[in-house]
């Protein structure tokens, strides 16, 4: 298989982001499609694409980190494009702390869960 792979840099000559394609459409079976950086080269986010969709099915399909520390700033799980995960919440946000701040659940792009609330919110602290 071959990536056409398209790069931007910042006027440092660091990597602004990689993207992968594979028949005009974001695509990367080993890896993230799209990679976006922080003028410092540090991760800023990372999405997984299939055929043009979001996509990673053990794990989330889109990481944004916090610039400096680099801690997680959110997950989210999709599948074939739709916001989707069977054994905890789609989308997860944290804070700086690395604290959870927000959780939701979701199945094929509809808030639910069967025993709880969708929608979480806690203390950053």
């Amino acid at each position: 298989m071959s990536y056409e792979i398209n790069e931007g840099r910042y006027n440092n000559g660091n990597i602004v982001y990689k993207k992968y394609y594979l028949n005009d459409e974001l695509h990367r079976e080993d890896g993230p499609a799209v990679i976006k950086y922080y003028e410092d080269g540090t991760i800023n986010y990372e999405k997984y694409y299939i055929n043009g969709e979001l996509n990673r099915e053990n794990g989330p399909a889109v990481i944004v980190y916090h610039e400096k520390k680099g801690n997680l700033s959110y997950e989210g799980y999709y599948i074939k494009g739709k916001m989707h995960r069977e054994d905890g919440p789609a989308l997860i946000h944290y804070h700086k702390n690395g604290n959870v701040t927000y959780e939701s659940y979701y199945i094929e792009d509809m808030e639910h869960r069967v025993n709880g609330p969708c929608l979480l919110y806690t203390s950053p602290s």
